[in-house]
């Protein structure tokens, strides 16, 4: 996957949350994607959501569960 571009940013005391669009996506990701958003999948809707601890100055990838940080936003939202 490479970075396409930031998207959107949180700027709170202790961290900034980053937006990334992603492209490049596995075909296993794009075909779930396909079939949760059948005729509306559109390949510009992933990303990746980054943390930077503004303490310790580190990046890291934000994962809903352990291995899984990629997300793609559906025609819902």
């Amino acid at each position: 996957m490479t970075f396409k571009e930031l998207e959107d940013f949180d700027d709170f005391d202790t961290e900034s949350i980053y937006w990334a669009a992603v492209s490049g996506i596995p075909e296993r990701f794009v075909n779930e994607a396909k079939r949760i958003d059948g005729s509306d999948y559109s390949g510009e809707c992933f990303g990746v959501c980054i943390q930077y601890d503004k303490k310790t100055e580190e990046f890291a990838a934000i994962e809903d569960s352990p291995g899984h940080s990629l997300y793609y936003v559906d025609n819902l939202g």
